[in-house]
């Protein structure tokens, strides 16, 4: 079975739905056997294998010969997988035995001929687990010896490979008591596992060895590490291959603790610009670290160094994150300057992305993308987990920023692509997904966003919780108002959370409250976003402060808030809306557009809302190739025109593109709102249903029959016999359908009739 058919199965056989953790252990123990499924399930809460489950893994391995039964014993004391030659070598058995024994193995459908054809693979992960617990001690310590020995002495390697046997060897000297080699080995492989971004596995060799630190005398001179660095080690790999940043503060700040007193100087700046950075990845707080921050640089020297250069390029990052751009930027370039002098590669590539970061939130594009591309060579070079993402996460924002989404998505799914072919862990992933499926959500492309970002379960952090917020903005696009509230309630209610999550959270919220017509609920989120809106981006600051003005028109016109009073809040989130736009060096295309969207939106509070300011920040939206946006404001457009009787026409074209525009995004709310409107003007819409799901609703049963003849291409005549009506009788119909669709002959009526799919649907009735 799939992990899919596991979850349901075990759904089905529990009577109730189990934690993804508790399905994906069992099934990958199962392996999707489904009969090792139920009884895995069975025996959870037990921990060893259940009795019935125990025993029929077992018969098979009883039937086989007793030089078989060895050579079982001592492949399962290697793993999985073993290896012939090591398995030979370890079995102690001449090679003819060895293969008969083997050959019953592979009969029996215990063991396998791996793909490779080196080795053998157990049938089941189970199979190897009884096996191997079918051993003595003593017999069990002799053998995970024998195959350390052996393990060591085979030539070294390179790579994952070296990476991956180091791993195995830790595992056997582990198993054969032998603590001080199983350390040794244990270091050595979580170095070579981080060589190859191994960055989980280095970090599960990492947590082994700091639980073993304190039973091995001398630890610090057999493994060439002391403390202090394993911490830092464990912490950094915690934080990129597990993306546990709660543990990664608490390994940091006893990283600093176990310093001695007369530690290099540098050395503490440099855990503490460390500790800092994780109360971003935390607590999404990156004012709270600061003066952590501030501590580091007071420990520099002046001298240029690597670690100069790297807590440098921390607080400018760190600036950068607490909306501090003009100073973030100067440190940035300090950074770069001192990475350079001492060729430290990498500080320099993370500095670099500061820079071009300051530099789009100014408005400079073309400065901005230089930068990228300076950024870029040092960035693939080094291939680090952490630059990696930056730079792909942060050139997709910016190019967001600018308008430019197609850009952002293709950047995004580039970097993705790169991280998984240079075999870095899905965490360091979350923020160029979440980045790029937000640029799909404003080409109007929810359902390729929610593919990108899957469920976005995990604890929140400042990766996931930006996924909950895009999750949330999926949400409201694609019509599920109430899981909005349900994911940003949560992400609202973070004691300290900084704007840059808060003010985007408080704008999608605030915009989903509207659709569903709570305008209330839509004011208190704008006001709680709104407090913090000083120190946000652009971006969400305006999407805010206009969905601001939005809910007070919403609230004048459900007479719960007084005009004179809406007006006057309006027009003060409007000023403050206009000076966000216009905060930097150069204007930002969204943020424009969100103006002309606000002033069109206090038009509303006035006898006759201007269309003409629909029409503008319409047009706008559309240069943007935003559908969502588009589709509103053309929605409003054609409202302006019919409380004022404008021109049929522009009504019309309106609503036309409106619910074009809908379409492509499939907001239910904005669809069915776009429609009511085209039902009270009188106005058809290619598609558009009756509340029953059919097609022209302003047809009667009668002409709805009639249309149905005209697009088989019936005459009059033909017409008035299929019905048993007069030949009068069947003109007067087909004039009066002409004069609803607005049709100009019978040819245009069919051609509509067809693109609704309305004679298939009389068709079905029939």
């Amino acid at each position: 079975m799939t992990r899919e058919e596991t979850a349901r199965h075990l759904a089905a056989v529990a009577d109730t739905q189990l934690d993804a953790e508790v399905v994906d252990a069992i099934h990958q123990r199962s392996e999707g056997n489904p009969f090792f499924a139920e009884e895995l399930l069975a025996a959870r809460d037990r921990g060893a294998l259940s009795s019935s489950l125990r025993d029929a893994l077992l018969l098979r391995l009883d039937r086989l010969a007793t030089p078989a039964q060895g050579v079982v014993r001592v492949a399962a004391t290697v793993g999985r997988d073993v290896d012939h030659e090591l398995l030979r070598e370890v079995a102690e058995l001449p090679d003819d035995a060895l293969d008969q024994a083997l050959r019953e193995c592979v009969d029996a459908h215990v063991l396998r001929v791996d793909a490779a054809g080196r080795g053998y693979r157990f049938r089941h992960a189970l199979l190897q687990e009884v096996a191997a617990e079918e051993l003595l001690p003593g017999e069990r310590r002799r053998l995970h010896e024998r195959i350390a020995d052996r393990l060591q002495a085979q030539p070294p390697q390179s790579g994952a490979a070296w990476a991956q046997r180091l791993a195995e060897l830790a595992h056997h000297r582990l198993h054969a008591h032998d603590l001080a080699a199983g350390l040794v080995a244990l270091v050595q492989a979580a170095r070579a596992a981080e060589e190859v971004h191994a960055l989980s596995e280095a970090s599960r060799a990492y947590d082994a060895a700091l639980d073993l630190w304190d039973a091995v005398a001398d630890a610090d001179v057999l493994t060439g590490v002391d403390l202090p660095f394993l911490l830092e080690r464990v912490a950094e790999c915690r934080w990129l291959g597990l993306g546990d940043a709660s543990a990664t503060a608490r390994l940091i700040e006893r990283a600093l603790a176990e310093l001695d007193d007369d530690a290099p100087p540098l050395r503490r700046a440099d855990l503490l610009s460390r500790l800092a950075m994780t109360t971003w990845e935390s607590a999404a707080n990156a004012h709270a670290g600061l003066p952590l921050h501030e501590q580091a640089l007071g420990l520099l020297d002046g001298t240029p160094s690597e670690v100069a250069a790297r807590v440098r390029t921390r607080y400018a990052n760190m600036l950068l994150l607490a909306g501090e751009f003009g100073t973030a930027e100067r440190e940035a370039i300090e950074a770069v300057r001192l990475a350079r002098a001492v060729g430290a590669l990498l500080e320099e590539a993370d500095a670099l992305v500061t820079q071009f970061v300051c530099r789009g939130e100014a408005g400079d594009i073309v400065r901005a993308l230089q930068l990228a591309a300076e950024a870029r060579p040092p960035v693939l070079e080094t291939c680090d987990a952490r630059i990696v993402r930056r730079y792909f996460t942060n050139l997709t924002w910016i190019l967001h920023c600018f308008g430019r989404y197609e850009e952002a998505v293709a950047v995004g799914l580039e970097g993705i692509d790169l991280h998984v072919r240079a075999g870095l862990n899905r965490h360091g992933q979350l923020c160029m997904q979440e980045n790029a499926a937000g640029a799909l959500c404003a080409l109007g492309r929810p359902r390729e966003a929610a593919q990108l970002l899957g469920d976005g379960e995990g604890a929140f952090s400042s990766d996931t919780i930006s996924i909950q917020e895009g999750l949330a903005t999926i949400a409201m696009l694609e019509g599920d108002l109430a899981g909005v509230s349900a994911r940003l309630a949560a992400v609202r209610a973070i004691p300290g959370l900084e704007a840059l999550f808060l003010v985007p959270a408080c704008a999608t919220d605030a915009t989903a409250a509207l659709l569903r017509g709570d305008a209330d609920s839509a004011i208190a989120a704008v006001r709680q976003g709104e407090a913090m809106l000083e120190e946000a981006d652009r971006l969400p600051a305006t999407q805010l402060l206009a969905a601001g003005v939005w809910a007070l028109a919403d609230a004048a016109e459900a007479g719960v808030v007084d005009v004179d009073a809406a007006r006057a809040e309006s027009d003060r989130l409007l000023t403050r809306l206009r000076d966000v736009a216009a905060a930097g060096e150069g204007r930002l295309p969204e943020p424009d557009a969100r103006v002309l969207t606000g002033e069109a939106e206090r038009s509303r509070l006035e006898p006759l809302p201007d269309a003409v300011r629909w029409r503008a920040a319409a047009a706008a939206w559309e240069a943007l190739a935003r559908p969502f946006d588009a589709a509103y404001a053309r929605w409003r457009e054609a409202q302006a025109l019919a409380n004022a009787r404008g021109p049929r026409a522009e009504l019309e074209h309106a609503l036309s593109c409106a619910h074009a525009s809908a379409k492509v995004v499939g907001t239910p709310q904005l669809v069915e709102r776009i429609e009511q409107l085209a039902r009270r003007s009188r106005v058809l819409l290619p598609g558009m249903r009756d509340a029953g799901g059919g097609a022209f609703p302003d047809l009667t049963p009668r002409e709805r029959e009639v249309l149905a003849l005209v697009a088989e291409g019936r005459t009059n005549r033909e017409i008035a016999q299929a019905l048993f009506i007069t030949d009068k009788t069947a003109s007067v119909h087909v004039s009066n359908i002409l004069g609803k669709l607005g049709a100009a002959n019978r040819g245009e009526a069919a051609a509509l009739a067809h693109s609704a799919g309305f004679e298939l649907e009389l068709s079905a009735q029939a």
